[in-house]
């Protein structure tokens, strides 16, 4: 059977419909140059339904419902507004499905690994950590135990102690995984 397009199907419907009020006939008519279903009867009575209306276009008519396409740039510029935007805020803001902006933001964009953030330990934290290491390290000495580690004082850690700010060599780009800097 021929590929035939919906335009060119509500073509002939358009043409039948000028010819003869009868639905039926023209199924069969439409459908007998190309040996098949090429249009059910039912679809053929919708469309004469839109011509008796006055609507003649031969397009879809849009659709209900939440629209699964959007823009990639208001996409990339709502992401640089906000790097930190969830899947969620971004779909009530761009109006397509959270899963929809997901699967065009994961095939579309550059997939980066987001910068790391060294947290601090509190100092209450460190002097905890240092005493039960240095307690584990004296009880493996106690053991005959070697190898144990060595670790740094509480003023050795207090002065390499790392903050929330990225590190110097990597602060240039972008928190965000799916944006590429321009």
């Amino acid at each position: 059977m021929t590929s035939v397009n919906k335009i060119q199907v509500r073509t002939n419907v358009y043409y039948e419909f000028l010819q003869s009020p009868n639905a039926a006939d023209a199924t069969v008519h439409i459908c007998a140059p190309f040996k098949g279903d090429v249009i059910s009867r039912w679809t053929v009575n919708r469309l004469y339904q839109r011509f008796k209306l006055g609507d003649i276009s031969l397009e879809n008519r849009p659709r209900s419902g939440r629209p699964t396409d959007c823009n990639d740039e208001a996409l990339r510029d709502a992401l640089r507004e906000k790097p930190s935007a969830t899947t969620r805020e971004l779909s009530m803001t761009l109006r397509p499905s959270a899963s929809d902006l997901l699967v065009k933001m994961r095939s579309r964009f550059q997939h980066r690994a987001t910068e790391p953030v060294f947290h601090t330990l509190a100092n209450a934290s460190e002097v905890r950590y240092v005493r039960k290491t240095s307690l584990e390290q004296q009880s493996s000495r106690s053991n005959g135990s070697d190898n144990a580690l060595r670790l740094p004082q509480i003023e050795t850690l207090s002065r390499e102690r790392r903050t929330d700010s990225a590190p110097a060599n990597i602060q240039g780009l972008s928190r965000n995984k799916y944006l590429r800097e321009s």
